[in-house]
C-alpha cells in the first residue's frame, strides 16, 4: 500500500503527464460508443445500417489512427521515458493503463446520461470541438512546452 501511495504522489508531482491522456481517452471512448447509437437514432436498427457504420467506422479509425497516432504516441512515450525516473517507469505505465481502461466505462456512463439531455449529434459535435481545442492546447500548453524544452 505504501508503494501505491508513493507512486500516486510521484505521478501527481509530474502532473503535466496525465490530463491530456485522460481527456483524449475519454473523448475517443465517446466517439467509439456513440457512433452506433447515432446510427440507430438516425437510420434505424436494420442490420445492414449497423454493419455498414461499424465497417466504415473501423476503416476510418484505422486510417485516422494510422496517420495521427505515430505523431502522438512516439513523442509522448519519449517524453515519459525522459521525464519519469527509471524506477517509477513501469509503475507509471501501469497507472496509465488503469486510467485508459477506466475512462471507457466512465465515458459510457457520463455520455450515456448526457445523450438523454442533449441529442447524440449535439454531444458528438461538442466532443469534436473539445478535441480540436485540446489538440491546439497541447501544442501551446506552457507546462508541456517547458518540460519538453528542459531536455
Amino acid at each position: 500500500m505504501r508503494d501505491l501511495i508513493s507512486e500516486i504522489v510521484y505521478i501527481r508531482a509530474h502532473r503535466f503527464l496525465i490530463p491530456f491522456f485522460v481527456l483524449v481517452m475519454f473523448l475517443i471512448a465517446l466517439v467509439a460508443f456513440l457512433t452506433t447509437l447515432q446510427t440507430v437514432f438516425t437510420f434505424g436498427n436494420a442490420p445492414w445500417c449497423l454493419s455498414s457504420i461499424e465497417v466504415a467506422f473501423a476503416l476510418g479509425m484505422m486510417f485516422m489512427f494510422g496517420i495521427s497516432i505515430p505523431y502522438y504516441i512516439a513523442p509522448t512515450n519519449v517524453m515519459i521515458q525522459e521525464k519519469v525516473e527509471a524506477n517509477y517507469l513501469s509503475h507509471f505505465f501501469s497507472v496509465m493503463g488503469m486510467i485508459s481502461s477506466s475512462t471507457m466505462p466512465l465515458s459510457m456512463i457520463i455520455f450515456g446520461l448526457l445523450v438523454d439531455v442533449w441529442s447524440v449529434d449535439g454531444t458528438m459535435i461538442a466532443a469534436g470541438v473539445v478535441m480540436l481545442v485540446l489538440a491546439a492546447r497541447i501544442l501551446t500548453h506552457p507546462l508541456l512546452m517547458e518540460e519538453g524544452l528542459k531536455h
